[in-house]
């Protein structure tokens, strides 16, 4: 990046997000060296503790393409972000938070594996995918394709969100109004129906009290009990103290 762009200074001076829809309406606009393309630009602040560490940036090379939607959601990235730029500071390296973000990864792909391991047979093996999926510490929910209607949940998923597990299985994630932007869900199905399984997206899910918790979310498409079906897990994204200000 730049950093002799007029506009890349008053966003580091600012510290606040800023979203261009035609950088050709911008009089102090000058593109970036190797970007010689861009035509629309939002920027976002990276903050940890207080303490201003850069911005977040993304272009198009077409006018009017991002909007304040895309600016929403690049804040909500922000967020985990800064979080990992700061432990990398604290540590010198990542450990710690590669070695969190391993651990879901690791129960997610073991429960998927179980699944695989069970396709060609006539049932699932209870036995086996149980075992991982009710004792795994991070929250699992799975939950039919289209509907959204929860099939089964573990205990961990339970203590995040409030829910019992019979309050939950039979109902919809529309229902009990689970995703705050039902737009979210639609973005996740897409990216599934492309092929390719989702990691570490940062959306809001509402829990049973009505808080909003800040989750980052993977997912895959199952089989399950014969219906198609999404395995997905959610966890709490790290967020600085807001006491920790000034």
């Amino acid at each position: 990046m730049d950093d002799q762009c007029p506009v890349v200074r008053r966003v580091s001076e600012s510290k606040k997000r800023i979203l261009i829809q035609d950088t050709i309406t911008e009089a102090d606009w000058q593109t970036f060296r190797g970007h010689n393309t861009l035509r629309s630009w939002l920027s976002v602040p990276l903050v940890a503790s207080g303490e201003y560490l850069g911005f977040l940036s993304v272009g198009h090379a077409e006018p009017n393409r991002l909007t304040e939607d895309h600016l929403r959601r690049a804040e909500l990235l922000a967020i985990p972000a800064a979080a990992a730029i700061e432990n990398a500071r604290l540590y010198a390296r990542a450990e710690i938070f590669a070695s969190e973000l391993e651990k879901r990864l690791t129960d997610l792909n073991a429960a998927e594996t179980e699944l695989t391991r069970a396709k060609g047979e006539q049932r699932i093996s209870e036995d086996r995918f149980q075992k991982v999926f009710r004792s795994s510490p991070v929250s699992f929910s799975i939950t039919t394709h289209n509907e959204g209607k929860f099939v089964d949940v573990n205990t961990a998923f339970e203590r995040r969100y409030g829910y019992s597990r019979g309050e939950l299985v039979g109902h919809t994630v529309h229902e009990l109004r689970i995703w705050e932007d039902p737009a979210d869900r639609v973005y996740m199905l897409q990216q599934l129906e492309r092929g390719g399984p989702i990691r570490n997206i940062v959306t809001r899910l509402r829990a049973k009290s009505g808080e909003i918790k800040v989750t980052d979310y993977s997912a895959d498409k199952i089989q399950f009990d014969g219906q198609a079906c999404i395995l997905a897990v959610s966890e709490d994204v790290p967020q600085r103290d807001p006491h920790k200000n000034n």
